[in-house]
């Protein structure tokens, strides 16, 4: 081909793609219920009955009918569907004292970062998220995600279909790209921009690939003066936000910019998740070593240290023993890190993306994957939410 049949063919590939995308998802969100243009999580009536307590006892059948009659929730037999609005009322009911008590006053901030592609960090962050609002029964955790990504991985699942022509994103907030109405602030925008989702209690502040004139913006704040603090870019964004939710993740983009840099001073921790293969453990090296440079320059510039560093290894094989061995490796690298197992390799994860979820997105009774995939999925994450849970926890202790 020559260079002019060379671009056709790319605008054509890129015309298909965006097409097959539309159609996808049109099937996907025939129906959908919930603001973002997704599904609620439905549970029936026996994972409705476990999922409103804490421990392995279900509530018996009859105290929950009749907490649903007292809630005016419908529950008539034992194939009753209720989604997680539901679930969340009546562990209110049930816990009102913790669930109302805040988690924290202010949120902690968790960078999740590899230079490295295909780690699995955007999924990492959605299934922290998703799992911190569905699965601790007994305290109700404000969760946001900040898509610091131009690919815009979290837009698209949270928000199949965002219009990135006409919605703000991240990158219109850092470069000041809006107009304020007459009675609004700058605070008010911001709040603006954060998006509800299909998850109650998670929001995302979206991403779009025009985000990445954001660098374009900050070389031109740098060219008029070489003094300006590009690293704290997202700070006038995190001020107003941080007493809003008890944690905030930032999906932080592949490569190192303004925005990333921004993103380690703005963090009081980080999750780095690597694959447990020789490859991805030689980037993830090199990039410990470039973030050991660069964390020299943000102690300059005044950050005051992580109070975890969690290296998590992702999409581990556990029949290989060769990944259970390089990922203990690289747990024990860190003595910070607090995960003490994987993010395990499962078909569920894998699946249920593509219907723009995550794994505590769909309960088993749903049937859109195997029931046995998806409880080793839920299960084995489980782990690693009740560990981000108990950081949070004792963070806030050490706040205060």
């Amino acid at each position: 081909m020559n260079a002019q049949s060379t671009l056709r063919t790319l605008i054509t590939l890129a015309a298909t793609a965006k097409e097959n995308t539309i159609k996808q998802n049109s099937v996907i969100l025939d129906g959908a219920d919930a603001p973002n243009g997704l599904f609620y999580r439905q549970y029936n009536t026996n994972e409705a009955r476990k999922a409103v307590v804490v421990g392995d006892i279900p509530l018996t059948y009859g105290r929950f009918k009749s907490v649903c009659q007292e809630l005016n929730i419908s529950c008539i037999g034992n194939n009753t569907i209720v989604d997680i609005r539901d679930i969340n009322i009546i562990r209110d009911h049930l816990y009102p004292e913790s669930r109302q008590k805040k988690v924290r006053n202010k949120a902690a901030i968790y960078a999740v970062s590899n230079l490295k592609g295909g780690t699995g960090k955007s999924t990492t962050t959605a299934t922290l998220a998703t799992g911190l609002c569905t699965e601790i029964v007994e305290r109700k955790f404000r969760v946001l995600i900040i898509d610091l990504d131009p690919q815009a991985s979290q837009t698209s699942l949270f928000f199949p279909n965002f219009d990135n022509e006409s919605e703000l994103t991240i990158g219109d907030i850092v470069c000041e790209n809006y107009i304020k109405n007459e009675n609004q602030t700058d605070a008010d925008i911001i709040r603006s921009c954060v998006k509800e989702t299909n998850i109650p209690n998670l929001h995302v502040l979206p991403a779009s690939e025009n985000d990445r004139n954001v660098e374009l913006f900050t070389r031109e704040l740098l060219q008029k003066n070489p003094q300006y603090p590009v690293h704290k870019l997202l700070e006038p964004i995190i001020s107003v936000l941080s007493e809003d939710y008890d944690v905030i993740l930032i999906d932080t983009p592949p490569t190192f910019n303004n925005l990333m840099l921004a993103a380690h001073y703005s963090a009081d921790n980080i999750i780095v998740p690597v694959r447990p293969s020789k490859l991805d453990t030689d980037s993830t090296e090199k990039y410990l070593e470039f973030l050991a440079r660069i964390y020299g320059i943000l102690v300059e510039l005044g950050h005051k240290g992580y109070k975890h560093i969690n290296v998590l290894p992702t999409a581990v094989n556990e029949t290989s023993k060769t990944q259970v061995r390089i990922a203990n490796s690289l747990r024990a690298a860190s003595p910070y890190n607090s995960f003490a197992n994987n993010f395990i390799y499962s078909e569920a994860v894998l699946r249920l993306q593509e219907l723009k979820g995550t794994i505590y997105s769909y309960s088993l009774s749903q049937g859109l994957i195997t029931r046995t995939s998806l409880k080793n999925a839920q299960d084995s994450c489980f782990m690693l939410i009740s560990v981000l849970a108990e950081q949070l926890f004792e963070q806030n202790e050490a706040d205060q």
